[in-house]
């Protein structure tokens, strides 16, 4: 009498005995099949199963394993993030790290942005002279921001400070006034002082 083979099985050439399906390959109705991309057999090769979240089917579709640094999976395909992007949720997708943040060399992680540097796209990009890194909802170094008036960047472009006196400051660098000249109020510029003094 004829039977059909057992999950995971189909009839062999003659069809005198059952033999195991390939490697990635799965049956349930004695026919051998082969898993779609991002799946592999499980329940005894009886069906193909997308692999779980930052995970994809090795070359063989035998198992899944776990995505590379940078990359995520939700399909059973892990994709490598886009710039300024990490893995989150379990790998199963792609994030823009926070505010003042972007991910590590391998995209794994976020990590502060270096001084004088700032982002809210996960790509840190620094200051440029005269402007300092100022915190946005709560997010340290979300952006950077001219120094006011009579005031300059540090050498960290962290924070400004006042200009040293003689000196004045329109755009965030301070330079010395001329001779016979003094800051004004507010050292944004110099101007000539008074006669007589």
């Amino acid at each position: 009498r004829c039977q059909m083979c057992p999950s995971g099985r189909e009839a062999n050439a003659d069809q005198s005995d059952c033999v195991d399906c390939d490697s990635g390959w799965a049956a349930s109705t004695g026919v051998c099949q082969e898993c779609d991309a991002g799946k592999r057999p499980v329940a005894g090769g009886s069906r193909c199963e997308v692999c779980p979240a930052g995970r994809q089917a090795n070359a063989d579709q035998s198992d899944c394993v776990d995505c590379d640094s940078g990359w995520a999976a939700s399909t059973g395909v892990c994709q490598e993030c886009d710039a300024g992007k990490r893995p989150v949720a379990g790998g199963s997708r792609c994030e823009v790290c926070p505010a003042g943040t972007q991910p590590n060399e391998g995209q794994s992680d976020c990590v502060q942005c270096a001084a004088g540097s700032a982002t809210t796209t996960g790509d840190c990009t620094a200051c440029i002279t005269g402007w300092v890194t100022v915190a946005e909802a709560g997010q340290s170094q979300a952006r950077c921001q001219m120094c006011p008036s009579g005031r300059e960047a540090n050498a960290d472009q962290s924070e400004c400070v006042d200009c040293d006196s003689g000196w004045a400051a329109s755009i965030g660098i301070c330079q010395e006034c001329d001779a016979g000249k003094r800051p004004v109020a507010g050292g944004s510029r110099c101007e000539v002082c008074p006669a007589g003094t």
